[in-house]
């Protein structure tokens, strides 16, 4: 990659791009933990279970250590420059002490007590809470997964087409998804999701409330087939899980479950493991059940 070429091409459509902007805002800043306490409980009236952590405040970044800011721990080895991303729990500040230089926030991972337990095995003090300062790399991240998927489609023979998004729709309009992937004259409507940051093990079949959309999960009918981003997972914006959209009700093998009392629906967070008869590991596989 011609890097000096990139960086003119950047410069050139956004003037006044800065080398300290440039990595402000598309790196997220990674800032040290000074304790993490390893007690799970939950709190009276709330139903996330959640272990504790201390960062100090320190001039560099004291901008950012706001109550309500959430960010995602990360290795050690990553934020000093040699290891891989991996999203090891969440972490959200709930208390900020300027007196005396401290911030303290809650660790959270899955839905038990238990999977939080087994995920606070593997967060150390060494690691560091990874903080979004302009709330943009996740749009990257996003655009980066499409881009990837789009990619890897062309390579195995599938002509690609990237549907715009309509804006202003009304919320009874027909769905949305990204893409439609051809191939042998067949045509696919795919739906692109992601992993649950929260919890990795599970894919995150979400949509927003409407008109059409009684419950916060998507429609069976609304695409072919759900190509679900693994990089929460594996850090790395290439992977994919696919998986058609159909019930389990319509295809006992290969179908997903349905919400439960919402007919038509995917359940929100199924477990997202490739076996190849739920979820497959390439787009071929799963076009041909």
């Amino acid at each position: 990659m011609d890097y000096e070429i990139l960086v003119k091409n950047i410069l050139k459509r956004y003037q006044g791009m800065r080398e300290e902007a440039f990595e402000s805002i598309f790196c997220p800043r990674v800032i040290p933990i000074k304790k993490i306490v390893n007690n799970v409980f939950l709190m009276p009236g709330q139903q996330h279970w959640r272990a504790s952590f201390q960062i100090e405040i320190k001039e560099e970044y004291e901008d950012l250590i706001q109550v309500g800011r959430e960010g995602t721990f990360v290795p050690a080895s990553y934020a000093k420059g040699a290891g891989e991303w991996k999203n090891l729990a969440k972490g959200r500040i709930i208390n900020v002490d300027r007196e005396n230089g401290i911030a303290y926030g809650e660790v959270l991972f899955g839905n038990t007590k238990e999977e939080l337990e087994a995920a606070l095995l593997n967060l150390k003090e060494e690691d560091y809470l990874e903080i979004e300062e302009f709330e943009i790399s996740e749009k990257i991240t996003k655009a980066l997964i499409e881009y990837n998927l789009a990619e890897l489609a062309k390579k195995a023979g599938y002509s690609v087409a990237k549907l715009p998004m309509v804006r202003g729709k009304a919320a009874d309009s027909p769905d949305e998804y990204p893409f439609e992937f051809t191939k042998d004259g067949v045509t696919k409507r795919i739906q692109v999701k992601s992993l649950w940051s929260e919890d990795p093990r599970y894919a995150r079949l979400i949509h927003p409330k409407s008109n059409r959309y009684l419950t916060s999960s998507c429609k069976f009918d609304a695409q072919d087939l759900f190509a679900v981003s693994l990089y929460p997972r594996t850090g790395n914006t290439m992977d994919f899980a696919f998986a058609k959209s159909v019930s389990k009700a319509q295809d006992p093998v290969h179908g997903l479950e349905e919400a439960r009392g919402f007919a038509g629906f995917v359940t929100q967070n199924p477990e997202c493991e490739i076996d190849n008869i739920v979820w497959f590991d390439s787009l071929d596989k799963v076009w041909q059940v």
